[in-house]
């Protein structure tokens, strides 16, 4: 039976796309990567089976989603991967351990809901890179961040079932750039669609909307060098399977609303 965290990185995450975008965005073969705020660690996975050189580093603050975190680790099965997935149950803040990249997915850089809080946490990822590292986070804006509704779509899921996901905009409040979000799921199989699972409020978010210009002024604020905007899909994959990426220069590029990597360069 599919779990929470399953059908999460079945309708949610795109994992292996993402830690091959991150790739691309480095541009220098980094090796260690640092999930912040990791839920049950799928960038992480698909971060080491990138190359035999990779390392992660997943931190949650939450035991349960942790322990979940763990219990997918492929070194279970494989031993090439044993002990390449460091996992850490604490607060972001505490963790001290290096590496090349750090990313927060999922818009979880909105958990943070002051600016001197975020700030805070900028600066202290910033310790944490190597020399030629860099901070990205995902993050959604324009013109439908404070519309509320429901968006649904049906997933296939790995033995057959047909999976409702639906994404609601529950509260917004403009003048405080805040929201509340939630993922909903409901499971379906067999050949007469017999419902097996139903999860109302699987996930709840209340969320601060960092805009682009907000982030990146803190990005900059907490001392890193450069701070530039990244597509949320590659422009070319090459022959070899590379992603090829360049930074968005001109706002025309964007759609009326539009999710995005932030990327602050130490």
């Amino acid at each position: 039976m599919l779990n929470l965290f399953d059908l999460y990185e079945l309708c949610v995450q795109s994992p292996d796309y993402d830690a091959k975008m991150l790739r691309a965005i480095h541009g220098k073969n980094p090796d260690s990567l640092g999930e912040d705020f990791c839920g049950s660690a799928a960038i992480s996975r698909a971060w080491i089976a990138l190359s035999p050189n990779s390392t992660s580093i997943a931190v949650d603050h939450d035991a349960a989603t942790l322990a979940a975190a763990q219990s997918k680790d492929p070194g279970l099965s494989d031993q090439r991967a044993a002990g390449r997935i460091t996992y850490i149950l604490a607060d972001v803040l505490a963790v001290r351990d290096k590496c090349d990249i750090i990313t927060i997915q999922n818009f979880s850089i909105c958990e943070l809901h002051t600016r001197p809080a975020l700030v805070d946490y900028l600066k202290h990822a910033r310790t944490r890179l190597s020399a030629r590292g860099l901070l990205a986070c995902d993050i959604y804006a324009g013109a439908d961040c404070y519309f509320t509704g429901r968006i649904k779509r049906i997933v296939d899921g790995p033995g057959g079932e047909k999976i409702t996901y639906t994404w609601e905009h529950r509260t917004t409040d403009p003048l405080r750039a805040r929201v509340q979000n939630a993922i909903h799921f409901e499971v379906r199989g067999g050949s007469a669609g017999k419902k097996l699972l139903r999860l109302n409020d699987a996930f709840v978010y209340d969320w601060r909307l960092w805009s682009p210009p907000e982030l990146a002024e803190a990005m900059l604020e907490a001392g890193f060098s450069d701070v530039q905007f990244y597509p949320r899909f590659a422009e070319a994959i090459d022959d070899d399977d590379r992603y090829h990426v360049l930074p968005i220069e001109d706002s025309n590029e964007l759609s009326d609303s539009f999710s995005i990597y932030v990327v602050a360069r130490r």
